[in-house]
């Protein structure tokens, strides 16, 4: 079999896992940001899906598929594989509070020095739009 193709593969696998698994103090630090620091292609978004049933139910299969493992099913940051610092939702100010086009810009583009990663390439707009809308009811 050929080595190179095994070790990248094994590469790969091990990048995706770590992820949600570093061991590096900083990437455990939750990194709040603030209204004023959302980027002006982000800030004035609005979730199309805002209270629409059906996206918030196709949102919280999404979220349960690719968040859960680390947010937990209902964000409370007791995802089995949740860094310590993973803040819990349900009951965190700044999650309340933010803007639409915060949470997308969160979602799309991760968050710098924290486990969270960037949701733009494996989630459709739409798709991210629809986690949002269940993240809203959590």
């Amino acid at each position: 079999m050929n080595w190179k193709v095994i070790s990248l593969a094994v590469l790969f696998v091990g990048a995706f896992l770590f992820g949600c698994e570093s061991d590096d103090e900083e990437s455990h630090t939750h990194s709040h940001t603030h209204e004023q620091d959302v980027p002006k292609e982000y800030a004035d978004r609005v979730n199309p899906f805002d209270g629409n049933a059906a996206a918030v139910a196709a949102g919280e299969q999404l979220f349960k598929t690719h968040c859960a493992s680390c947010h937990g099913n209902t964000g409370k940051g007791n995802g089995p594989k949740a860094p310590a610092t993973i803040p819990d939702w349900t009951i965190e100010t700044d999650i309340l509070t933010a803007s639409d086009g915060m949470l997308y810009w969160h979602v799309a583009e991760g968050l710098t020095g924290t486990a969270m990663p960037a949701w733009k390439t494996t989630l459709s707009q739409d798709e991210i739009w629809q986690v949002i809308a269940y993240i809203r009811t959590l």
